[in-house]
């Protein structure tokens, strides 16, 4: 019996030690696993900064088209109702 208790043990270590191999080898995958999102998850974030920023960007040329057409408009218009006033009259 006693043997068998001996034997027992030995292989109760031996699988313990199997474990804890495992787990180690599942933890270092883990965390480079954790260590590449946190990577991707840095790079997505500044693609989206730079994104935004061309947007903003896009925006402001917009604008400052419709107000300079806006002040074309409205000047060539003033002028072509002076003319047609002017030949009118």
């Amino acid at each position: 019996m006693a043997k068998s208790e001996a034997a027992w043990r030995e292989a109760l270590a031996k699988s313990e030690t199997g474990w804890r191999e495992a787990l180690a080898q599942f933890e270092a995958g883990t965390h480079a696993s954790l260590a590449a999102l946190a990577k991707a998850d840095a790079d997505l974030r500044e693609s989206i900064t730079h994104t935004h920023t061309l947007i903003a960007e896009l925006e402001t040329r917009l604008i400052k088209w419709f107000v300079a057409t806006a002040v074309t408009l409205a000047g060539l218009s003033g002028s072509l109702a002076f003319l047609a006033a002017k030949f009118i009259h």
